[in-house]
């Protein structure tokens, strides 16, 4: 036997004296190894309600565990993912009452930004959600905050806490049936808002002879790349299955939750989601806003104009009611909104569904995108940031003088200089000279672009500066 065939016998054997070992180490471990991890797993289980048993519940959606202590049932813990501004996505744990409140979160891993996206899973952050419940809208900017300059790891968290909740609502019974039948709802177009995954997507929802014959999607604010499957999908889906209950689409969960949110909303009064999302009429940007809805023989049209967070004027753009009745009913109503500043103003007696069919197209438009007009923001100095490219926060500034905007600058940005730079300047000169925000986004530098404009239109909302610099 030469050298070679006894190094290769020699290497065989403890080869396999080398993998059997391990095997036995394994077999005699594994059921250690197990336990200790189901150990750490309840650990962090109660880190998010106070409990001293967790039992795992077999078939669920999502994963799903009851909550016990002294053996009695004291609400949930869910865990999933969010999708963030990492591929890796954010896994989260939920704590939730027994009436679906939530008592604790906890990001259990995630990849995100160190220093901006990493912000999420601080208590301090975490701790916002806490008492949030199916009454809650959950919702950035309403009760909820986001992380300026980490909209994507924010929104994640944020929608995953609120998907979390509407569960446990569901899987323990507390709200009540949304089923909808498609053959109970008159024929018409209903407009409806629902929350995605950047902000509200606002649908229009046609009937004919009993059916689902269209789903459009007027506005939303998802992100092009991962909500474009569900835009495309969903709507269909529905047509085709004619039911609101249709599966959504891998990789853009909270994008297709928000599209079947909106068509509940549309429908709500035929067994959808309950009442329709409050508006708040102080924090809408400035400018027209169209709507429509159904009066005694026809659709009513508005166009509402908004200026310093108030409705100033309300016009009728169409509508075929009764001169005699539905008019000075139209009146009425209209005086009532501007003078009170709510949508929630008696009906005209004798007139009751012009009246009704006038609030409802007034909430329909001041749900929709709306036309931003620039010249109604009061003169100041006004200061805003949103996330860029480098997911760093674009901070920008600028001037509102006589109903006319200028100096518009970015004061910083983590960007890539030699591209966001140029791209910066075309667009301040773009708004300046057209004294509008819609303007084309500048080609190789889109994200940046966008950027810009977002940090635009959040200082429109904060309101000018109290003091007079920048």
């Amino acid at each position: 036997m030469n050298t070679t065939a006894k190094m290769i016998i020699v290497l065989g054997l403890i080869s396999a004296i080398s993998a059997g070992l391990l095997a036995g180490v394994n077999m005699l471990t594994k059921d250690t190894i197990a336990a200790n991890s189901e150990k750490r797993l309840y650990e962090t289980l109660a880190q998010v309600i106070a409990a001293d048993e967790f039992i795992p519940q077999e078939g669920t959606e999502l994963a799903l565990w009851q909550a016990l202590k002294n053996d009695e049932l004291v609400g949930y813990v869910v865990r999933l993912t969010g999708q963030g501004y990492s591929s890796a996505g954010i896994d989260i744990l939920v704590g939730l009452d027994s009436q679906a409140s939530v008592t604790g979160v906890l990001v259990f891993s995630h990849s995100e930004t160190p220093g901006l996206g990493s912000k999420v899973a601080e208590k301090g952050y975490l701790d916002q959600f806490v008492g949030k419940g199916l009454e809650s809208p959950i919702a950035a900017g309403e009760d909820v905050d986001a992380i300026s300059g980490a909209t994507s790891s924010s929104m994640a968290v944020i929608g995953s806490v609120r998907k979390a909740v509407q569960f446990v609502g569901a899987y323990a019974g507390l709200v009540e049936d949304t089923s909808i039948d498609f053959a109970q709802v008159p024929d018409g177009v209903y407009t409806g808002t629902g929350r995605g995954f950047g902000g509200d997507i606002t649908v229009k929802v046609t009937f004919a002879g009993g059916k689902l014959t269209d789903v459009e999607i007027v506005s939303h604010k998802e992100s092009p790349n991962v909500s474009d499957p569900a835009i495309a999908k969903i709507p269909q889906a529905m047509l085709d299955q004619q039911t609101v209950e249709v599966d959504s689409v891998s990789g853009a969960t909270m994008s297709s939750e928000g599209i079947k949110a909106a068509v509940r909303n549309a429908l709500a009064e035929f067994g959808g989601e309950g009442p329709a999302i409050p508006i708040d009429i102080s924090s809408l940007l400035p400018g027209k806003y169209t709507g429509a809805a159904r009066g005694y023989s026809s659709d009513i049209t508005v166009e509402v104009t908004v200026a310093g967070g108030k409705i100033t004027d309300i016009t009728i753009i169409s509508q075929d009611d009764s001169p005699d009745v539905g008019v000075p009913a139209f009146e009425t109503i209209i005086a009532a909104i501007k003078q009170e500043q709510s949508l929630d103003v008696d009906l005209v007696s004798g007139a009751t569904f012009s009246s009704q069919g006038l609030v409802e197209a007034v909430k329909n438009a001041l749900r929709s995108e709306g036309v931003l007009d620039l010249s109604l923001l009061p003169d100041g100095n006004y200061t805003g940031e949103a996330e860029g490219f480098s997911r760093e926060p674009i901070r920008v500034s600028f001037t509102m003088k006589d109903g006319r905007i200028g100096s518009v600058q970015v004061l910083a940005h983590g960007d890539t200089p030699e591209v966001a730079g140029a791209a910066f300047s075309q667009l301040s000169a773009a708004i300046e000279a057209g004294q509008t925000l819609d303007v084309d986004l500048v080609s190789g530098a889109s994200y940046s672009s966008q950027g810009m404009l977002d940090a635009i239109i959040n200082a429109i909302k904060a309101g000018p500066n109290s003091g007079t610099g920048h």
